[in-house]
């Protein structure tokens, strides 16, 4: 049975305990399309409420490894290099030899040998944000 975690940003687009809208609206349509997809999934903005609800950085720690153990599939929507949580997550995921999508703007794949690599040598697979049609980039990586 298939279990996707989704890694998005999630602190750096926190203010007041506000999610910012953009981010939101993208991480939402990927809920979305695997709720739809009818498969099981973890997602820290949802469990965490969008950040209303406040649980400690160990906490934090231990719901994402115990979830990354478990899921079968790793969804990882980065827009930022800068968010750092996000980026060890997809490093655990590699480790653990999960099957991971990384959906992304095409300059984190430029501006990164190690993305590229990644990529070329298949421990991800790459939706460019700007060029393909995200649901069904995340549709064809769940029911392949």
């Amino acid at each position: 049975m298939k279990k996707i975690f989704i890694g998005a940003p999630f602190t750096m687009y926190l203010k007041d305990n506000t999610f910012r809208k953009k981010p939101k609206i993208m991480i939402c349509k990927i809920i979305e399309i695997i709720k739809e997809l009818k498969v099981e999934m973890y997602s820290a903005h949802l469990n965490e409420n969008w950040g209303t609800i406040k649980i400690s950085p160990q906490q934090i720690v231990n719901n994402d490894l115990n979830n990354l153990k478990k899921c079968t599939h790793f969804i990882c929507y980065l827009i930022n290099i800068k968010s750092i949580g996000t980026l060890i997550e997809l490093g655990v995921a590699i480790s653990l030899k999960k099957e991971i999508l990384l959906i992304s703007k095409p300059e984190i794949y430029q501006k990164s040998d190690f993305v590229a690599g990644l990529t070329e040598l298949k421990f991800v697979r790459f939706c460019n944000i700007d060029e393909h049609n995200v649901s069904d980039c995340i549709r064809e990586f769940i029911t392949k």
